[in-house]
């Protein structure tokens, strides 16, 4: 209890705050690109049943036949993880210890969660890239 103490009181007399954020904060938010799970079923399962891609990072690393189903594995990625998503609470909750600290975010994560949770897209560097102004995590991708 001693260290969660010590660190609400560097926050709280912090002048400003960094951001570092990888995979792990996605992962606990419920979006798991490594993982052959419901999720990746519900949304990804016919790339699965057409070519046996595992998860949602082999998705979009697979050499599709076509651009058509390249485009297509894409289409639904964007919309599970940009389109519809909400704000979750592990979000809300790193907003909110945040506070009105100056901010500063550095995250491998290109899904835009920061910014659809209310951070400001300027104060947020992704160093891999962005899903939502094509600012692609990977060259292959072309979103239309």
């Amino acid at each position: 209890m001693n260290e969660f103490k010590t660190a609400r009181n560097w926050l709280d007399n912090a002048d400003a705050v960094i951001i570092s954020a990888g995979n792990g904060l996605s992962i606990t938010e419920g979006y798991n690109i490594f993982a052959h799970d419901e999720a990746f079923m519900t949304h990804f399962g016919t790339f699965y049943e057409r070519y046996g891609i595992m998860n949602i990072l082999q998705g979009a690393f697979y050499n599709y036949p076509t651009v058509a189903e390249r485009d297509a594995f894409y289409k639904v990625l964007f919309d599970y993880m940009v389109d519809h998503y909400e704000s979750t609470p592990v979000f809300r909750d790193l907003k909110q210890l945040v506070g009105d600290h100056e901010y500063f975010v550095v995250t491998s994560n290109g899904n835009m969660h920061f910014q659809l949770s209310g951070f400001d897209e300027e104060r947020i560097f992704e160093v891999e890239g962005n899903f939502g102004n094509n600012q692609n995590p990977m060259p292959m991708i072309q979103k239309q």
